[in-house]
């Protein structure tokens, strides 16, 4: 009872928190540099190197009325605005960009697997060359004391060295829950005898889930000789063989011409509509410098109305090679003025940021993309 009691004054303490108190996120370099994160200020992590352009960061924690004038004075210092809860906006929610934290992707499995196979990129069959180059075997486990062994020497280092600030790591004790789903099984990939990267995975009503996954000490050379790709090319084998019509890869960073992204669409991957990961409520002021400079350098996918997606970057479809496979997810392209015309025309942003894009056709922009792969 009493620890009831304790949990529900932690819970109220920590909505009071979110609800009073903000995060300034800064560069220690360059405190001109900085974002504010209104709600549960981890959220504020992703954006750290994407915005500040720095892995590393100070953090102010400040107390404010909740008000208008707050949110403005914010953006105003800052350019970036990052809310994570609709109940803590107080402008309506047309007037930000509504962008998660992660976009789902999935592979739409065809028929076969010959003709999943057969449509695979050049850029998949090159790795798939690499694969049998290193010779790569693979084994599968459902052992629970492997769990330990995979966090501590491979999904730990992995995330942390891969992503920084920006890493999603899975504890030990839920990582022995996943495994001890029905369903759910480790995926090893090893090389003369050596475990080298390593993948949790799930079955569940015909769709297998990539969940948690990591190579041995994080080493980079590992990702660059094809192990993790050979990770991805036995998950697909393995989904076959277990009768999926879908495979779920998970999380992924959203914007568009992230690696982790581009790695998992040559696979096929699509984004998925259904789910999404933390979605966050951005008011951006691209007349602050490192908001534009941001916005330059990051390709964000954002959620429109029904659920459309838009594209907002600084780069032309033959700038950024987006495959074909996640284009046909996206509903509007827009890409990033010099400078900003008085007469903004475009119902799909937020005002503050209408004259700062012009549209491409989506079209154009699949047809660049087509263009690009034939010269491959």
């Amino acid at each position: 009872m009493l620890i009831s009691i304790l949990n529900k004054i932690k819970q109220k303490a920590v909505r009071v928190y979110i609800r009073y108190f903000y995060g300034l996120f800064s560069d220690p370099q360059n405190k001109q540099s900085s974002f504010a994160v209104i709600g549960e200020l981890g959220h504020g992590r992703p954006y750290v190197k994407q915005y500040l352009g720095s892995q590393n960061f100070s953090l102010i924690r400040k107390y404010f009325s909740n008000s208008i004038a707050t949110q403005k004075e914010l953006l105003s210092n800052t350019g970036l605005v990052v809310v994570t809860e609709k109940m803590l906006l107080k402008v309506p929610v047309e007037d930000t960009l509504m962008v998660p934290d992660l976009v789902w992707l999935i592979i739409p499995l065809p028929a076969t697997f010959d003709e999943y196979r057969n449509a695979l990129p050049k850029s998949a069959r090159s790795d798939l060359s690499r694969i049998k180059r290193e010779g790569y075997t693979h084994a599968l486990s459902t052992d629970i004391n492997w769990v330990e062994t995979f966090f501590h020497n491979y999904h730990l280092p992995a995330m942390q060295l891969r992503h920084d600030t920006g890493a999603y790591i899975t504890q030990i004790n839920a990582l022995k829950d996943q495994l001890r789903q029905k369903g759910s099984e480790f995926i090893n990939i090893c090389h003369n005898d050596v475990c080298v990267a390593s993948m949790l995975t799930l079955l569940n009503d015909g769709k297998y889930t990539l969940s948690q996954m990591g190579w041995l000490n994080g080493d980079s050379a590992l990702v660059h000789s094809g192990a993790v790709a050979a990770l991805y090319w036995q998950a697909i084998q393995r989904a076959y063989q277990l009768g999926c019509d879908q495979i779920i890869l998970g999380g992924t960073p959203a914007h568009i011409d992230n690696g982790v992204l581009v790695f998992k669409a040559k696979w096929g991957a699509r984004i998925s509509k259904e789910k999404f990961h933390n979605i966050n409520y951005l008011l951006i002021n691209p007349d602050n410098a490192t908001c534009y400079s941001f916005l330059t350098r990051v390709s964000l996918i954002v959620i429109g109305k029904d659920n459309k997606l838009i594209l907002l970057t600084g780069k032309k479809p033959d700038e950024l090679k987006v495959k074909d496979s996640i284009l046909k997810d996206i509903s509007f392209w827009y890409v990033l003025r010099d400078s900003k015309t008085a007469k903004p025309n475009h119902d799909d942003l937020p005002l503050s940021i209408k004259g700062w894009y012009d549209k491409v056709p989506v079209a154009l922009a699949t047809a660049t993309v087509v263009n690009t792969l034939v010269i491959y």
